[in-house]
């Protein structure tokens, strides 16, 4: 992974042992920001999409990627949860991530907790990648740990398949 990407995100001074690369939720997403710039992409948090949640307000995907050129229909949509995220949370991705027409899905799970503790983890599954996967039902969106992001070729490659994608809406070969 680049250096510049990762510049200044965890090391923390945590409360106990944290894996190598875990990352808090803030961190987490300052990854996913500085990856879409570098890659070239317009870069939003928050990005409203057509469906409406509960309190009948639109949901909000964490974070996509666009081109300068369309910024209606995201290249990258991902959101961020805890490695102990729950089925109401889940169910809101899986909608968000239907509705978004992004080309490129994820799921990202963060394990570090605004304390510098660990992340919860979930309760009835040793592996909270393989947990997610299941509650989402959407093979098609990737699940992937902060650690994945920042062990060499993580975040990387999250930008290479972007580019990618784009290439192949945009009609030529990748």
């Amino acid at each position: 992974m680049s250096d510049a990407l990762r510049l200044g995100l965890g090391g923390y001074f945590a409360r106990s042992e944290l894996p190598v690369g875990a990352l808090t939720q803030h961190d987490t997403g300052e990854l996913l920001r500085r990856a879409g710039l570098a890659a070239g992409f317009v870069v939003e948090s928050e990005f409203k999409g057509t469906v409406r949640g509960p309190g009948g307000g639109r949901l909000k995907v964490d974070w996509v990627w666009f081109t300068p050129q369309d910024r209606r229909r995201p290249i990258v949509a991902i959101e961020i949860e805890g490695r102990d995220v729950d089925q109401k949370s889940i169910n809101a991705d899986r909608a968000k991530f239907g509705d978004c027409g992004a080309a490129v899905r994820a799921l990202v799970l963060f394990q570090v907790d605004h304390d510098l503790s660990p992340k919860g983890k979930p309760s009835r599954s040793a592996d909270p990648v393989e947990r997610a996967r299941t509650l989402l039902g959407l093979p098609e969106v990737e699940v992937l740990r902060d650690i994945d992001l920042t062990k060499p070729g993580g975040i990387d490659g999250l930008q290479t398949r972007a580019r990618q994608a784009l290439a192949k809406r945009m009609g030529s070969p990748g």
